[in-house]
């Protein structure tokens, strides 16, 4: 029996020109391919990296704005220690308006006036590894020079409290509490007491201890002033900072 062999069965040799064709061809494809997947993740990253900075921003003008209100409080703050050293003397009991002005600065040893700084976005930023979206390195410079000021000047903020709880712990011995009891409303609220002129008294004037208690002040004091002003600096830096990257990513005409 003969054997036919089919026309559509025979194999024609290609020639290198043709593997090379098919080669490139899937070579373009292929790089074509993580191209477009790079320009996809770069839209991506260029996205993030813009979120993050609008997001930035927003926990700096928070900063900004409540170091204006505290820079206020401690300044008020420092006033009434300065007056509060003055009036603590032996004698003070002996004039009625001296002591009723004791305790109507008492806030000055009471409330406390720090700063707590936003750290959402900077804290998602390094947490997550995506400071690497910042590719502007002045960007992350300016960014990294207030963030590390940040530190410092908590530093200074937990001095500040470590003194303020030092003149808390001092309140007993200047306010007598059975003319310093603060009532609540039917709410829970705390309604400042109503003080009688004339019925208020400094519970300790013994001439040492006031001493202590006007140097635990001073040195308070003069520890608000310092964090006072560092926190002063710090919102210009913040305040410079919203400007450079309004303008680095133009969203000033977003």
């Amino acid at each position: 029996m003969e054997v036919h062999h089919h026309p559509d069965l025979e194999h024609k040799k290609k020639r290198f020109k043709e593997y090379f064709l098919e080669f490139l061809m899937i070579f373009l494809a292929v790089t074509m391919g993580f191209i477009a997947e790079n320009v996809r993740e770069g839209i991506s990253d260029r996205n993030k990296e813009r979120e993050y900075i609008e997001s930035m921003i927003q926990d700096l003008k928070t900063d900004t704005a409540q170091v204006n209100e505290k820079r206020v409080d401690l300044l008020v703050q420092m006033f009434q220690m300065d007056t509060l050293e003055t009036l603590l003397r032996p004698d003070v009991n002996k004039r009625d308006s001296d002591v009723f002005e004791c305790y109507h600065i008492r806030s000055s040893i009471m409330n406390q006036h720090q700063v707590g700084f936003s750290d959402r976005t900077i804290t998602q930023l390094v947490s997550s590894g995506n400071m690497r979206l910042i590719n502007k390195k002045t960007v992350s410079d300016r960014i990294t020079e207030y963030y590390s000021r940040v530190k410092v000047v908590d530093a200074q903020r937990s001095y500040y409290v470590e003194y303020f709880h030092k003149c808390l712990a001092i309140f007993p011995d200047l306010y007598t509490f059975d003319s310093y009891h603060t009532k609540l409303d039917a709410s829970g609220n705390a309604i400042s007491p109503d003080f009688v002129f004339g019925k208020l008294r400094i519970v300790t004037t013994n001439p040492e201890a006031l001493d202590r208690f006007k140097s635990t002040i001073e040195i308070t004091k003069g520890i608000a002033g310092s964090y006072r002003a560092q926190i002063g600096d710090l919102k210009k830096l913040g305040d410079s900072l919203i400007n450079f990257l309004d303008k680095e990513y133009d969203l000033t005409n977003k």
